[in-house]
């Protein structure tokens, strides 16, 4: 876990760095088609590390009636 966190951090500063420098709002041409899938690669790397350091697919213990 805590690979996943350094890399979670890592992941987000690299986004936060290129954000203002890629080309996205400029209509459909080549830069803002490389930055769209660029930003979605990043998000989707940055959801799988906070899933990790969440522990989302931990078991839970079932609920008991009483």
């Amino acid at each position: 876990m805590r690979n996943s966190m350094f890399y979670l951090v890592c992941a987000i500063g690299m986004l936060l760095y290129a954000l203002p420098r890629l080309k996205v709002g400029e209509g459909l041409s080549l830069p803002t088609i490389f930055g769209v899938i660029w930003i979605s690669m990043a998000l989707l790397i940055i959801a799988a590390h906070l899933r990790i350091v969440l522990r989302v697919d931990r078991e839970q213990r079932p609920y008991k009636p009483m």
